[in-house]
């Protein structure tokens, strides 16, 4: 999960604590001379280092495997409501799916290739194929309850391949209350303004999303 530093991070964040060290080192060592022109570098980096501190603290602690809910909650209640979970892998017939397209399940949540998704707000599952050879991908859209959609990328092995689209199709129909719109025999904005709605009408003394979501996440079966 990316509550763990990813080496990406871990790169990023030793590259700003470099530059921050040689801006104050060349800073204290130039400052004593007064040499304005040899000054201006370490100064200069320094203002760089300071102004991405910011951005860059916000990129690290950034759930990018848990869309839509990092926006509106904090690494800290994203990481209560993981921390007890207990994860099982998935197995199909198909080995393609079992090597390349990776789901782990646990009571509360599913990973799928690396995202994790909300089981108690998926409400809605479709694949879409694209269409040529300059887009063999599957992408499997999955519909949480409020309607915000995530996409997530499946890979070129499927979009040509019926029995792989059929095993994912069939365990995605288990997961959401719409199974119907894995077959694709539905109208999207009709099933998305249906779900928005009751959504609306959820919780209505819980004004903010935020509250309305976390409650949904912690208290709902």
């Amino acid at each position: 999960m990316d509550s763990f530093l990813s080496p990406e991070k871990m790169l990023l964040g030793l590259l700003w604590l470099s530059g921050a060290w040689i801006s104050v080192t060349g800073i204290l060592l130039y400052l004593p001379g007064r040499e304005r022109e040899a000054l201006f570098y370490p100064v200069f980096l320094g203002i760089l280092t300071a102004l991405s501190f910011v951005p860059l603290t916000g990129y690290i602690r950034y759930y990018r495997c848990i869309p839509y809910l990092n926006r509106i909650l904090s690494g800290k209640e994203m990481n209560s409501l993981l921390e007890q979970e207990d994860f099982e892998r998935v197995l199909f017939s198909d080995a393609y799916l079992n090597r390349y397209v990776s789901i782990f399940k646990s009571g509360s949540w599913l990973v799928v290739r690396g995202t994790v998704i909300s089981r108690k707000l998926l409400t809605m599952a479709h694949i879409r194929c694209g269409v040529g050879r300059r887009n063999p991908h599957a992408y499997l859209e999955l519909f949480y309850l409020n309607g915000k959609k995530i996409t997530i990328d499946l890979g070129a092995g499927i979009a040509d391949n019926q029995k792989r689209e059929a095993e994912i199709a069939d365990f995605f129909s288990g997961e959401t209350e719409y199974p119907d719109a894995m077959t694709g025999f539905y109208r999207e904005d009709q099933l998305v303004e249906q779900i928005e709605k009751k959504y609306r009408a959820l919780l209505p003394e819980l004004e903010k999303e935020s509250d309305k979501i976390l409650f949904l996440l912690r208290f709902t079966a």
